[in-house]
């Protein structure tokens, strides 16, 4: 399956990018810095996208399968959420796509 990650740079994403890759899939990493990510493999792409920006998420998204979401706003730009679901969205019918998965990590949080 051909994958595009979007917060692959994160601590969630980077897991997800990494167990792709051991199931062998095809996997794009959509991140802001594709300097400094530091994943390196034979059916690994590393792009540059804005999330918040659906042009980006739209030029990412094109001629894969499946769309991954592992964003996680930084502290104070929770609203950045709704921006970045937006444009998912976009992107995603723009490029033709149905499936997205959106991972968070709110499974840690005390209770």
């Amino acid at each position: 399956m051909d994958i595009v990650v979007f917060g692959a740079s994160g601590k969630i994403g980077s897991a997800i990018v990494e167990e792709a890759l051991k199931r062998k899939h095809e996997v794009t990493a959509a991140v802001r810095k594709p300097e400094a990510f530091s994943i390196q493999h034979d059916r690994l792409k590393v792009v540059a996208a804005d999330l918040l920006d659906p042009a980006t998420v739209t030029a990412a998204l094109h001629g894969h399968e499946e769309v991954i979401s592992a964003f996680g706003p930084a502290p104070g730009h929770e609203n950045d959420l709704l921006q970045a679901a937006d444009s998912l969205l976009t992107g995603m019918r723009a490029a033709g796509l149905q499936r997205l998965i959106v991972i968070g990590g709110a499974g840690s949080l005390k209770t």
